[in-house]
């Protein structure tokens, strides 16, 4: 006979455990129990996973932010290099182009001043020998005509000689005319001979026949032989002397012609190789003269038909816009027209209205009066109703006249919104006056702005270029982005499918419990000693693949980080090519500014050109020679001037476009070092996702080998043991059962967060559970075994609860650390953003003192006449809006300080046109 007890209640009465009776729900409630206690173990092992992932998230992110700290002092780093280098070559860049731009000037004067002195020195050179020849033919002349004189003076003499002897010699003939009869017709014959020679044979034989001829009259007349011996010897003689002074004449006369027919030929071949050389000068400069001209003519042609097209395109516009303006205004006079019409129509209408609202009132007084006729007629009707309808009718009188002073407020409404609508309309016709007026004043600036736009169009087409690089790096990146975002995708699946396959796991484990649990009857205590060494195995695998899991979660996590790496690297990539982009683009427009500030120089200085000729013109004819010399010889300067000026600028536009090649080149290389990065980080995602592919297929040959039921029969025999109802000692000890139930229920006052870190895994026998186990079995004698078994549950329930306890009380340390330290790296990232705020400040600060450096490096390079004489200009004329923009350019204004100068002027004006104006000084 059993006795029953009665039923003891947990202390905490929540309702959710009911009373457990000795005799018939012992097994059952403990089963119930069990499966609480499961339960809220699994709840706890739930808590504890999502604990365990946000530490984990948590030191994810503090290994970021450190990461993000560590690429932040980097790039700042980098920053600062970069900044210093662009700094160091923009000094040296502006030193270069200022020693380049002096070592020109000074070249090309030092040219221009040798080509000069080269060119006088040879001109002086030319005309002084070119003098010295002259004198020396002339001398020449001189001396060949002083030597025919004498040649022809001695001529005449040798010929008065001759005739002399011949007289002599015909005397001598009249003399012997009888002695020479027999030889008279030998003479006449030798005569005729004799005539026939040359002149020195002729004297020849005159001589002969003379001596012969004097032979025979000394011998005749000896008392004559005296007379022509003397005759004779000075014929001789003088004729010697004749011949050997002739001789040399013509020796003397050969030499001097053939030095100076030498003299001529070296004078001639100098003269015409200096011809030569001043005619291919002449023809050089007259070429280059030519093609300047042509140039000149074609560039003022070109710049003319620009200017055309464009102002025919603009006036095409502004007449567009014109024509639309003037649409716009004829349609807001329709609308105003269709208004106004509404008005009218709602005014008439409300007349109307209040018409027929004074004909229903005075229909209505004919009513009241007919009434009154009536109630004077009709006595038998009560005065009270009559009095009644007459507080309605006058009811309805004041509720007349309101309508009526409803509508006359209306009308008037009307009327003041139509005359709004006129004074709009009036005040919209003025403003479009003054627009056609702005218009017009436009269309001057905009003509002058024309030439400016077309040498920015071409730069704009370059920019256009650089921004479609820019735009095909950015789809490069997207593309890559896109990939590092499918690699993550794939990431989290193969997480997903291993969370998925531990969930799978767990629940295998549950149901292996349950079905152990059925089984629980069938089972024998056979083979203790087996069944220990295989729960060993067992646990000892188990826990063996809960390493190779955590190990595959930690390769996952790698290789999320490296993802993330790879993805962060992109980004500073990135990030660096578009400052460089940016940079160009700064420069672009530094450059476009510079541009528009040397064509306002040449159109001003061109301006100022016109004006000097235009005043030189009118002073010309009212000053007098040395005021006009004077004002040439500005003229003169001022066209030097500007000379230079266009040397200057062209030089300028030179080095801007070899700058702008440069910096195309610089992107082409940055263009082809970004190609191959984008190539090796697609190497390395490949071989990520390989590696990715290798440990899916790792996973899924480790989580096929799942332990059978009789492995986990084996392994939970302990359990088994201890709840077994078939043994004796339990049914037939009932005081131990409800001491067994006191100590459950004391066990359940301890801490529901206790009960609730319970998992079904510790119900497996570990290895402190089993050497107790074998202990108890060692140690207890036969006839005590049951006690001890029954005894053992509570006790090991205790020892779990205070172990999960325990790792609560570390793991929360642990989490008390892990915050700790997100709390020490968010002060390190605000400390990393105020750093970044201060890099930028000096950044900002680099830049200004780079422009001020650049702006006083151009007041340097300007010509300090040049800006005395534009100031001297400024304060004596009026003309301020003209020079103001020379002045800023020249002295290099901040905008701040243009804008300044323009209040300043604008205020001078207002001053000067005010009719109560002060001179202070």
């Amino acid at each position: 006979m059993s006795t029953p007890t009665t039923p003891t209640k947990s202390h905490n009465d929540s309702g959710s455990h009911s009373n457990i009776n000795v005799e018939t729900s012992t097994r059952e409630e403990l089963i119930e129990l069990v499966k609480k206690y499961y339960l809220m173990g699994k709840k706890m092992e739930t808590r504890l996973q999502e604990a365990i992932e946000a530490y984990k998230k948590s030191k994810k992110e503090s290994m970021e932010l450190t990461k993000r700290l560590q690429n932040a002092e980097e790039e700042s780093q980098l920053h600062k290099t970069t900044s210093n280098s662009i700094i160091q070559s923009l000094q040296m860049e502006i030193q270069q182009l200022n020693s380049n731009s002096q070592t020109l000037t000074l070249l090309k004067d030092q040219v221009e001043e040798n080509l000069s002195k080269q060119f006088q020195q040879e001109k002086l050179i030319y005309n002084d020998e070119r003098v010295r020849l002259n004198d020396r033919i002339q001398k020449l002349e001189l001396d060949i005509e002083n030597q025919q004189k004498q040649y022809t003076a001695e001529l005449n003499k040798l010929r008065e000689q001759q005739v002399e002897v011949k007289e002599k010699i015909e005397i001598l003939e009249d003399n012997d005319i009888i002695d020479s009869k027999d030889s008279g017709s030998d003479g006449t014959k030798t005569y005729e001979y004799i005539h026939s020679l040359p002149l020195n044979s002729q004297m020849n034989l005159i001589m002969e026949e003379n001596d012969s001829q004097i032979e025979s009259l000394l011998e005749i007349n000896g008392h004559k032989s005296s007379v022509v011996i003397d005759s004779t010897l000075y014929a001789n003689d003088t004729s010697v002397e004749d011949s050997g002074r002739l001789k040399e004449l013509q020796v003397e006369n050969k030499t001097l012609f053939e030095k100076f027919n030498i003299e001529k030929e070296n004078a001639l071949v100098f003269l015409n190789q200096q011809k030569c050389e001043i005619e291919t000068l002449f023809n050089d400069f007259k070429s280059e003269f030519k093609l300047a001209l042509e140039q000149l003519e074609i560039e003022k042609d070109q710049q003319v038909k620009d200017i055309n097209n464009t102002f025919k395109e603009e006036t095409n516009q502004l007449n567009d816009q014109i024509s639309q303006l003037k649409q716009t205004i004829v349609e807001k006079d329709n609308a105003l027209d269709v208004m106004a019409t509404d008005n009218s129509s709602k005014i008439e209408s409300l007349c109307r209205d209040i018409s027929s609202w004074e004909q229903a009132m005075a229909q209505k007084v004919d009513e009241i009066n007919q009434l009154k006729s009536t109630i004077s007629s009709t006595t038998s009707t009560p005065v009270s109703n009559v009095e009644e309808q007459q507080q309605q009718q006058q009811q309805q009188q004041k509720e007349y006249e309101e309508k009526e002073k409803k509508l006359k407020a209306l009308l008037y409404g009307a009327q003041k919104h139509v005359t709004e609508q006129k004074k709009q309309i009036q005040e919209r016709l003025a403003e479009v006056a003054e627009k056609n007026n702005e218009i017009v004043e436009k269309n001057n600036e905009i003509i002058i702005l024309k030439g400016l736009i077309e040498n920015l169009k071409t730069k704009q087409n370059e920019t256009d270029e650089m921004s479609n690089d820019y735009q095909e790096l950015k789809h490069s990146y997207d593309y890559n982005v896109q990939r590092l975002k499918l690699v993550e995708g794939q990431l989290n699946s193969t997480t997903k499918d291993l969370r998925s396959l531990q969930n799978e796991y767990e629940q295998y484990k549950i149901k292996a419990y349950h079905t152990i649990n059925k089984s629980q009857k069938e089972d024998d205590e056979k083979d203790e000693e087996e069944d220990i060494e295989n729960n060993l195995t067992t646990y000892i695998q188990n826990n063996e693949n809960e390493i190779k899991l955590q190990e595959q979660t930690e390769l996952n996590q790698s290789l999320n980080n490296k993802v993330q790496s790879l993805q962060e690297s992109l980004d500073s990539q990135h990030s660096h090519n578009q400052e460089k982009v940016n940079k160009l683009q700064s420069q672009q427009e530094e450059l476009k500014d510079k541009i528009k500030i040397l064509k306002s120089k040449n159109q001003q200085l061109t301006e100022s050109f016109n004006k000097y000729k235009l005043e030189y013109n009118s002073n010309s004819n009212n000053n007098n020679s040395s005021t006009n010399t004077i004002e040439q010889q500005q003229i003169i300067d001022n066209s030097e001037e500007i000379f230079v000026l266009k040397d200057k600028y062209e030089q300028e536009l030179k080095n801007k476009d070899e700058s702008i090649v440069e910096l195309t080149s610089q992107l082409n290389l940055f263009k082809r070092n970004n190609n191959s990065v984008m190539r090796e980080k697609d190497k390395e995602i490949q071989n990520l996702k390989s590696t990715i592919s290798t440990l899916t297929e790792e996973l899924e040959l480790q989580s096929s080998p799942i332990p059978t039921v009789t492995n986990l029969k084996k392994s939970n025999n302990m359990i088994n043991f201890d709840y077994n109802p078939t043994s004796n000692n339990f049914i037939n000890n009932t005081t131990t059962t409800s001491n067994n139930n006191s100590e459950i229920n004391n066990s359940e006052n301890t801490s529901t967060e206790d009960l609730k870190k319970f998992n079904i895994e510790h119900l497996l026998p570990s290895h402190s559970l089993v050497e107790r186990d074998i202990k108890s079995n060692l140690i207890k004698p036969t006839s005590v075994g049951g006690d001890l078994q029954e005894q053992a549950l509570p006790l090991e329930v205790q020892d779990l609860l205070k172990h999960y306890a325990q790792l609560q009380a570390s793991r929360d340390e642990e989490l008390r650390k892990a915050n700790q330290h997100i709390s020490q790296l968010s002060y390190l990232l605000a400390d990393s953003e105020k750093m970044d705020e201060r890099h930028q400040e000096q950044e900002k600060l680099l830049k200004d003192e780079i422009r001020k450096l650049e702006r006083s490096s151009k007041r340097d390079s300007v010509v300090p006449e040049y800006a005395k004489n534009i100031i001297l200009k400024f304060i004596e004329t009026d003309d301020g809006d003209s020079l103001l923009p020379v002045l800023s350019t020249i002295m290099q204004f901040t905008p701040e300080e243009s804008k300044r100068a323009i209040d300043a002027l604008k205020a001078r004006k207002s001053s000067t046109l005010s009719p109560w104006r002060v001179k202070l000084f």
